[in-house]
């Protein structure tokens, strides 16, 4: 019913159930969410706990316009997996109108590890992905070159490794760091990197001694972080004064940040420098920029530079 449930789909150990919720996902790939519902709650009459059908279930009924079931649908999706990693309070939060500070780490973990074997050839021919290459024209229009022997960089939400062929040729040490270990075991191949952990950003970042890193990039990461607060706070901690914080994110006009209907964050320029002031680090560079595409249409976007006071 969506790209996200296909490879987090599992057998319920009954096959009845298996067959009539295959089924329910040719409905819905055919648009009949009624029938995809009706389906998936016969399903769930078999195995009333088995939460890829109750999930369905949400779905189905959020795009048959039964909203207020899907969200109760979705509670009921949360509450059979503890870790969430359906990202079932994220969708719940959305139709009620609210904006989580954080997704579900293990929502995000397990969406880029299904990901990860076609992540490359999805992101880069499909939605026409320029994350790295904003990085790139940021540091080169502030000058950045690999003569100004830097010693640390970080790639924060590594993946596979798309920013490294960029930062490699500035830095004596490059450091990269993901949430999903088959994004993590892609990067390893490239033999690019001296260090790759498999972790959360922000957590990785408290483990780093202070004033360890010359520069900071986050290519298209802060799309599955809402509130920054944390990671600005970290992330000035560990650059060395004068260092650098390449960044890009999904925009909006004014407010702060906010959870959209394609499950990303969207964080407003005037949010995203009043938390680099209060951290101690000025936007050097702010540009609209789009780091990709949906649907073949570029989506609003900063290509943003940050140095932490000298």
């Amino acid at each position: 019913m969506t790209s996200i449930l296909q490879p987090l789909v599992r057998s319920s150990g009954n096959f009845i159930a298996d067959r009539r919720f295959s089924y329910a996902q040719d409905a819905a790939d055919e648009g009949d969410f009624l029938a995809a519902a009706e389906l998936c709650q016969q399903v769930l009459e078999l195995v009333p706990d088995w939460a890829v059908a109750r999930f369905a279930l949400a779905q189905a009924q959020e795009k048959a316009g039964q909203i207020d079931a899907a969200i109760q649908s979705y509670v009921l999706t949360k509450n059979l997996s503890p870790d969430d990693e359906w990202g079932a309070a994220l969708h719940e939060a959305r139709l009620k109108g609210e904006t989580p500070k954080t997704p579900p780490a293990a929502y995000v973990r397990g969406l880029f590890d299904q990901y990860a074997p076609r992540f490359e050839k999805h992101l880069v021919q499909k939605l026409s992905y320029r994350g790295p290459d904003l990085i790139a024209q940021l540091l080169t229009q502030f000058g950045v070159t690999a003569s100004d022997a830097r010693t640390h960089a970080m790639d924060l939400g590594c993946g596979t490794g798309l920013c490294a062929p960029i930062l490699r040729p500035l830095v004596q040490h490059l450091s990269g760091v993901d949430i999903a270990p088959a994004m993590v075991a892609i990067a390893q191949k490239r033999a690019i990197y001296d260090r790759l952990e498999v972790g959360d950003i922000d957590a990785v970042l408290e483990l780093e001694p202070d004033a360890s890193v010359d520069l900071l990039v986050a290519a298209d990461v802060f799309i599955y972080v809402g509130d920054l607060e944390r990671n600005f706070r970290e992330s000035a901690r560990v650059l060395k004064p004068g260092g650098l914080y390449a960044f890009t994110t999904q925009s909006q006009n004014g407010g702060t940040y906010t959870l959209g209907a394609d499950m990303r964050y969207t964080h407003s320029v005037a949010y995203l420098v009043e938390q680099a002031a209060k951290h101690g680090m000025t936007a050097r560079i702010i540009e609209d920029a789009s780091a990709r595409k949906d649907q073949g249409v570029p989506v609003p976007g900063s290509a943003i530079l940050l140095q932490k006071a000298g």
